[in-house]
């Protein structure tokens, strides 16, 4: 490692640090008290192991099918399905475990349209931190592996005709947050949220990690800030579909800079 390349990613890791803290400070003073947490009444402590387990098992045996193999179907949408497939089984689990496949919270009333914009406006808060964390971790993978990297379902999207691309859209924007947000938000935060050994704070730093590490290790960073943000506006709100919502925006913002010409991310969907 050079030293101007050391120095480039230390004022990276400083500007994200900043405008991290910045974000979370505005955060809290932004929004209100957090909705009562009312934890799962059935999950027990090794459900949610079991559930990783078959995640992570479906993932693997997925991508291990693929791999090496002429696919049916475009990289990018191949491996969305494999996520899709294996979040499926997960959910399916967690849900009969539970008796509910969408448990519910009392939510902190509001009006709609406020309660929508102040989801967009937590994102656009947060924004500017994940930016910066993303070019910090841009330049850490770059330095670690030789090269800028892209890969998973951020790969191959120039040369998606027009019918896999809608299917990945589709995937990307709206089906897999929303299966995201159930896996990890309202059971595995609010499991979590619920015990007296972690309560609300603990259970969003520990959920936020496997969030991040049910990624590839390249965005594992940019994952664990958006894992914090997704489960802040759920727990804040009450509402897992304002968890959704704001996976779905930054979901929706990542596809259009992939969609951009001459555009590079490493940013995973």
């Amino acid at each position: 490692m050079t030293f101007p390349a050391l120095l480039g990613l230390v004022a990276w890791a400083a500007v994200a640090a900043f405008l991290g803290a910045i974000g979370a400070v505005a955060l809290a003073r932004f929004a209100g008290a957090p909705a009562p947490v009312q934890p799962l009444a059935r999950l027990r402590g090794w459900d949610l192991p079991l559930a990783g387990v078959v995640l992570l098992f479906g993932q693997v045996a997925g991508l291990s099918l693929l791999e090496g193999r002429d696919p049916l179907l475009p990289p990018p949408l191949s491996q969305l399905l494999v996520g899709l497939v294996s979040g499926l089984l997960a959910w399916l689990f967690l849900g009969l475990r539970e008796g509910s496949f969408a448990p519910r919270r009392q939510p902190v009333r509001g009006r709609r349209l406020r309660e929508i914009g102040n989801v967009v406006s937590c994102y656009l808060i947060a924004l500017p931190g994940f930016l910066a964390l993303s070019g910090f971790n841009n330049r850490l993978v770059a330095l670690l592996a030789g090269a800028p990297t892209v890969s998973g379902p951020a790969a191959g999207w120039e040369k998606l005709t027009a019918g896999p691309l809608a299917a990945v859209l589709v995937l990307a924007v709206l089906v897999l947050p929303l299966l995201e947000e159930a896996l990890f938000r309202g059971y595995l935060w609010r499991f979590l949220a619920g015990r007296p050994d972690f309560g609300p704070r603990r259970a969003l730093l520990y959920s936020a990690l496997l969030f991040a590490l049910a990624h590839q290790p390249e965005v594992w960073l940019p994952m664990l800030y958006l894992g914090g943000l997704f489960g802040w506006v759920y727990w804040r709100s009450g509402r897992l579909r304002y968890a959704v919502l704001a996976h779905a925006l930054h979901n929706a913002l990542a596809a259009l800079t992939l969609l951009l010409p001459d555009t590079v991310t490493d940013v995973l969907l």
